[in-house]
């Protein structure tokens, strides 16, 4: 199985009792009407944050969307 990630939050204390790690996924496609984490619908929203993270340097911003170079 594979999964695109969204975010790791490494000490978690709402999502639960305890601290914990929290792993968010991309790509939920449910579609709930008060979804808590709206970002990760779809596999792209286009916020930006995989260009700077990107190891290849593969992505950029060109008017407000990430271009796969």
């Amino acid at each position: 199985m594979k999964a695109t990630v969204n975010k790791i939050i490494p000490f978690s204390s709402v999502d639960g009792p305890g601290n914990r790690t929290a792993v968010f996924l991309q790509g939920c496609n449910i579609d709930c009407k008060y979804c808590h984490n709206p970002e990760t619908r779809g596999l792209c929203t286009g916020c930006g944050v995989c260009v700077p993270e990107c190891p290849e340097g593969a992505l950029s911003m060109v008017q407000g969307s990430v271009l796969y170079d």
